[in-house]
């Protein structure tokens, strides 16, 4: 039986690779946007749906006279037609089933924050990770990939300042079929219980307590957005402490995750 998990590690790059992901990530939303543009723009004018291979055959095209698109891995700039054809077949299943549809939005910086690797163009060599036509990037691998595992797809995701590769793999697993007829049996069972006082407690008498990682921080949450709060609007300081406040919650997001991992 195969199943799909995925591996996120960090990577860090340097201040070059550092440019050029984010001038990557930049084309891949300038050409989102635009694909968004022409579907909207045909349908006003002459009523023509348009989908993904329409998109696709105008490609080559474009990149003779678009340099920025020349820099990017072919497969990545599929994959972000693929993205916006598969945002209006949403769209249109939800108007079908007469749901709350949401026609596809423009992406600003904010809400565009990664890149894909379909098949090819990325390879992991110890602690590098070689992307196509953007270089040799460090990268820290917390638990290994499986050898036998299949790699599907590398993601290069932005987080305000710190860059993630994600890895979809498919892995065999083998399920053995459950014999009903064996006596269960265990030397030292242990059973938990959630409850209010203590987040968790054992059977055999330990407890652990809920870290409240968000309420520790409410104090410095709330002085931080007192701050966004007097801050003019589209300004660069307003910017600065919008990126301080979303710090502060993926500190407190990173603390939970450990605490329950662990």
């Amino acid at each position: 039986m195969k199943l799909k998990r995925t591996y996120k590690y960090r990577i860090y790059p340097n201040r070059e690779e550092k440019s050029i992901l984010d001038k990557t990530l930049n084309t891949c939303r300038i050409l989102y946007n635009d694909c968004l543009t022409e579907r909207r723009d045909a349908w006003q004018s002459c009523r023509k749906h348009i989908n993904y291979y329409d998109q696709a055959n105008q490609l080559k095209e474009i990149k003779t006279f678009d340099e920025d698109l020349k820099e990017v891995h072919s497969q990545v700039i599929q994959d972000v037609l693929k993205r916006i054809d598969k945002a209006f077949k949403n769209f249109f299943r939800r108007v079908k089933r007469r749901e709350k549809a949401g026609y596809p939005r423009y992406k600003p910086r904010s809400r565009y924050n990664s890149f894909t690797f379909p098949q090819n163009g990325f390879k992991l060599e110890n602690r590098k990770l070689i992307l196509s036509k953007i270089g040799s990037v460090n990268i820290k691998k917390y638990r290994d990939i499986p050898k036998d595992a299949n790699i599907k797809t590398c993601a290069i995701e932005k987080d305000l300042d710190r860059w993630y590769a994600c890895f979809s793999v498919e892995v065999e697993v083998e399920i053995e079929e459950p014999n009903y007829n064996e006596e269960i049996t265990s030397q030292n069972p242990i059973g938990i219980d959630l409850g209010i006082s203590h987040l968790i407690t054992l059977s055999n008498g330990e407890t652990k307590d809920n870290p409240k990682d968000l309420s520790k921080s409410e104090g410095k949450l709330k002085r931080k957005q007192r701050k966004l709060n007097k801050a003019r609007k589209r300004s660069n300081n307003r910017g600065k402490r919008r990126f301080e406040i979303a710090k502060t919650h993926r500190k407190v997001r990173v603390r939970e995750s450990i605490y329950f991992i662990s």
